[in-house]
């Protein structure tokens, strides 16, 4: 017969001292008393070595399920970062087209504004040219 202290039994099986109380007065644990210690036949408790391992699946499984809603609720998090994200790259390529745009009309601008100044010039030139050509007969 192999007997442990509640202390001793909770620290084996990995569980807490009033978990062990409460199997005790559920009837799941069987306790005897000696020498005013009460005590727990190891050898007598078949049911029992089930019982915890139950219960240690069942803290496993919770503890399962609450990481799959931690990462289910990261992951619902990313997409809607992604979605914002997504209308943010759309907004600023919109932008970049705009400005392409605008910069596209500015050059154009400019380019036939020095156009017509070259021509002017060109047209000065051979008037001014022309005048020196009447004036020299």
């Amino acid at each position: 017969m192999s007997l442990l202290t509640i202390t001793q039994y909770a620290k084996q099986y990995n569980v807490s001292k009033q978990s062990v109380y409460d199997r005790i007065k559920r009837g799941t644990l069987k306790a005897t008393i000696q020498d005013g210690v009460k005590m727990i036949d190891t050898e007598d408790m078949q049911g029992e070595s089930m019982h915890i391992n139950n219960d240690q699946l069942d803290n496993q499984a919770r503890f399962i399920n609450e990481i799959k809603q931690g990462y289910k609720q990261i992951i619902k998090q990313q997409k809607q970062l992604i979605k914002r994200q997504d209308k943010q790259i759309k907004s600023l390529q919109k932008e970049i087209s705009d400005i392409q745009s605008r910069y596209y009309k500015v050059t154009t601008l400019m380019f036939e504004s020095k156009q017509k100044e070259i021509g002017h010039d060109i047209i000065d030139t051979k008037i001014v040219k022309s005048k020196k050509k009447k004036n020299k007969k």
